[in-house]
């Protein structure tokens, strides 16, 4: 049985710290090496491991003086490791007792590098995919994982091979780096294995307590809060800038081999930031008025406008209205977004909100063009869903839109 290192950086995490080792303690995969990295912090975090690791030995801590950032602390824990397998793991988080054997028992029956499993415990990062293997050496399946499974930027909820993790977390981004360092991964792992299982509970503290009350926010609420000041601090914009990044690690890991083209690669992120973002601001409550005119804005900007137009070989024509009719569009857009998101909430539905925000679009920025191209695309997939009523985020979203009957008639496109 093959050993697996688990890797917890954490700064600061005296109020979550026990119920993070209590669910790694209680793994029904007991062949565990568990690197525990302290980053610097202030409070009683290291006492709490130290009486963590009194006892079980399986628990190794490392402690940093200096508090470096969560890339440094994984790097090290990579570095440091002596695990065949790699887990990462936050801090603040929980895992369900059978995640890791779960991901290795299908990790082992499909041959896989990488296992991907589901998580659970906050709306607003709610995902959705289906049990499958995905060939990365198979253009269409590369495309597929990258923009169907939101689950492709995190580095927790999945078990690596730990050969293929010959990259590491770039130090000197303090947004999406975990994106930027699975991109990488993609370049050595042949096979990948998802399973819709939620394995893993993600915690984010503004659904959970008082963040007066919190000394260090978290990097997501760090940027809503300075984005309603500023909107060029906001995650769209922050991932745009990622673009020059992202190129460079698609050229020189995957050397062009695997996908035809790879600006169009990239600009399928472009387009997707801002609908993460709109959840990030609905779940947080932000200004609705702040998110109309962040919308705006992007829709306005010309990295927007060339990832639309990548969609239109898949058929999907982005309408550039303007001035009046724009802030009249946007404004019935969010509005609509944000009601359907809050009946979401109220009503504990399993629904993926992202993909509601996506169907509206749709209807009322978009129309119908020839299809250029037989690759996977998710817009034309989403497109062919609301035809076909094929999910249930197609059914809801039709049942809501129909009780809008004034929105019906005012917006035909």
């Amino acid at each position: 049985m093959s050993k697996v290192t688990v890797i917890i950086p954490c700064y600061n995490g005296e109020r979550t710290l026990d119920r993070c080792f209590k669910s790694v303690l209680s793994q029904t995969y007991q062949n565990l090496e568990i690197l525990f990295i302290n980053d610097g912090s202030t409070d009683n975090t290291l006492s709490i491991a130290l009486r963590y690791a009194a006892a079980d030995k399986r628990i190794r801590i490392l402690d940093q003086k200096e508090n470096k950032g969560v890339s440094a602390a994984r790097n090290l824990g990579i570095e440091k490791a002596t695990g065949d397998l790699i887990q990462f793991m936050d801090a603040d988080d929980e895992m369900l007792p059978n995640m890791i054997e779960t991901l290795y028992d299908v990790m082992k029956e499909e041959k896989a590098d990488i296992a991907v499993c589901n998580f659970t415990g906050n709306p607003m990062f709610y995902t959705k995919f289906k049990d499958r293997v995905y060939d990365l050496h198979n253009e269409n399946d590369l495309l597929k994982y990258y923009q169907d499974t939101f689950c492709m930027l995190l580095p927790w909820n999945k078990l690596y091979k730990r050969k293929v993790l010959t990259t590491k977390f770039d130090e000197k981004i303090h947004f999406a780096e975990d994106e930027l360092f699975n991109l990488a991964v993609l370049r050595d792992a042949r096979r990948i294995v998802c399973i819709d299982k939620p394995l893993y509970i993600y915690h984010y503290a503004p659904a959970e307590e008082d963040m007066d009350m919190v000394e260090e926010k978290s990097c997501l609420n760090k940027i809503i809060d300075s984005s309603a000041e500023n909107i060029k601090n906001s995650i769209w914009y922050m991932g745009r800038e990622l673009l020059p990044r992202r190129k460079k690690i698609l050229e020189r890991r995957l050397r062009g081999n695997l996908i035809s083209n790879i600006d169009d690669y990239l600009y399928t992120r472009v387009f997707d930031f801002y609908f993460w973002e709109l959840s990030a601001y609905a779940f947080m409550k932000t200004d609705k008025e702040c998110i109309i005119r962040e919308t705006i804005q992007v829709f306005e900007e010309n990295e927007f406008k060339r990832s639309m137009a990548v969609q239109e070989k898949y058929g999907i024509h982005f309408i550039q209205y303007k001035g009046e009719k724009l802030e009249l569009l946007v404004r019935m857009f969010i509005e609509f977004c944000l009601e359907c998101y809050e009946d979401i909430m109220e009503n504990e539905l399993s629904i993926n909100a992202y993909e509601i925000f996506l169907l509206h679009f749709l209807r009322i920025f978009c129309k119908e063009g020839p299809r250029k191209s037989a690759q996977y695309n998710k817009l034309s997939e989403l497109k062919q869903d609301v035809i076909n009523h094929a999910t249930k985020e197609a059914a809801y979203y039709d049942a809501f839109y129909e009780e809008r009957s004034l929105m019906r008639e005012e917006v035909v496109v």
